[in-house]
């Protein structure tokens, strides 16, 4: 009786952070948004987004390992997620009030408008379940 031989592991080959930026921007010209994790198969490659975000992770396939394709997209291209905004300090907000009053003669309110000064807005978000900042996880 002969025995049976496992089949070979076949390995994804080794992915580079300049490729996977090359393919969101292909992405985004076509689509007009940035991709997530849910996005499906990436173009002209035979890997999905969900597996490019996994492999950023968990570190697979010669990637940094902890990282996610949000964060990567944060990073180098003009993406912003609401779990990863940058922090604001008490003054730089402060700041800003002062110049809206000065520009306007009214002190800022909720209804007053983007703030003159600050990064636009950045793209919508990827949430679907319409929980607000709940939703965000660990961060």
């Amino acid at each position: 009786m002969s025995k049976r031989r496992k089949p070979p592991i076949l390995r994804k080959p080794p992915l580079a952070v300049a490729d996977i930026l090359k393919w969101a921007d292909a992405f985004y010209a076509r689509w007009g948004r940035w991709p997530t994790r849910h996005s499906g198969p990436i173009e002209g490659t035979n890997e999905t987004w969900c597996d490019v975000d996994s492999a950023l992770a968990q570190g697979y396939r010669d990637l940094p390992r902890g990282s996610s394709l949000l964060q990567l997209l944060a990073q180098y291209r003009d993406y912003r997620h609401r779990c990863y905004l940058p922090k604001l300090s008490m003054k730089q907000v402060l700041a800003w009030a002062d110049e809206h009053r000065q520009r306007t003669g009214a002190w800022p309110t909720l209804h007053s408008g983007l703030v003159t000064g600050a990064a636009r807005p950045g793209a919508p978000s990827t949430s679907r379940s319409g929980r607000g900042y709940g939703d965000c996880g660990a961060v």
